[in-house]
Formats: structure tokens, C-alpha cells, sequence
């Protein structure tokens, strides 16, 4: 995460939330997509500071907060109790289904009269899907906790 300041160049709406801004930081241009929770507030020569980070694909900076100065309106994200509850069902759910898998699993693979691997390998198919969502559970929420956590370090 990176801070970088700017003035405001041009913009272009996106939706209430999302926002493409040109930044002029003096000696050189940088487009900024500027998504936040609530309505941005943006217009041309604004100086503005935003907090994100690059992405390598297109180049463009991300930001998920911003101050601007000008009209002194600013918003960082919040880890909100919402994003918390949606993150412990999720990965209650998807452990559930590790476990159940998983013991249905090892009884067939552990049973007294040998092996069924006909039953296995149909139980490996959800055990794997359910391991694959956990773990993109657990990258998702961690890059937005990740965030928050940035951006009140960063706030400016």
C-alpha cells in the first residue's frame, strides 16, 4: 500500500462509488480508479492524497481511500462487523464440508474390508473443491483486512 498526491486533472464517472481519475503529480501523470463505499467527491484542480496500490496487469493505481484536500471530504474503508460475519460463515461452511469430506475420506480409505477407491475418488472431487474454497476464502478476506488495516496506518 502506497500513498500518492495529486491534483485532479479530468475524471470520469464510473458509477457513485467508482470514479477514473487523471492525477497530476507534478513531473508526471498517473490514472488513479478510485473506488469507495459511499459517493465520491471529486471535480477538476482538486488536490487530492489517495491510498492503494498498482496494478501490474493494466497499470493503473488502485486506490480504496482518499482525502481531498480542496473540499475536505475524505473516507478510508472500514473493517465493518458485516465484512466480519460474512467471513465467519464462510469459512465455518467451507470447514464443515473439509471435514465431512475428509472423514468420509479416510473411512474409506482406512476401512477393515480394504480400500474403496471407486468411493474415494468420488469424495476427493469435494474434498478438493472445498479445500480450493477455503483457501480463496481466506486470501480474499485477508487482502481486505489487509486494507483496512493499511489504510487507518496510512490515514493521512
Amino acid at each position: 500500500m502506497i500513498k500518492i498526491s495529486g491534483s485532479v486533472e479530468s475524471f470520469q464517472a464510473i458509477t457513485k462509488t467508482m470514479v477514473t481519475i487523471n492525477l497530476n503529480m507534478g513531473t508526471e501523470r498517473q490514472i488513479v480508479r478510485l473506488t469507495v463505499g459511499e459517493p465520491w467527491v471529486v471535480s477538476n484542480g482538486d488536490h487530492i492524497d489517495v491510498i492503494g496500490e498498482y496494478d501490474k496487469k493494466s497499470g493503473v493505481f488502485s486506490a480504496y481511500g482518499y482525502d481531498n484536500l480542496s473540499k475536505r471530504v475524505r473516507f478510508f474503508p472500514e473493517y465493518s462487523s458485516g465484512v466480519k460475519v460474512i467471513a465467519f460463515f464462510w469459512y465455518l461452511i467451507t470447514g464443515f464440508f473439509i471435514l465431512g469430506t475428509g472423514f468420509l475420506l479416510s473411512v474409506n480409505l482406512f476401512d477393515s474390508r480394504g480400500p474403496d477407491y471407486l468411493m474415494c475418488l468420488i469424495v476427493v472431487i469435494p474434498f478438493s473443491i472445498s479445500c480450493f474454497a477455503f483457501w480463496l476464502g481466506y486470501k480474499r478476506f485477508n487482502k481486505i483486512k489487509n486494507i483496512f488495516k493499511e489504510c487507518r496506518a496510512m490515514e493521512i
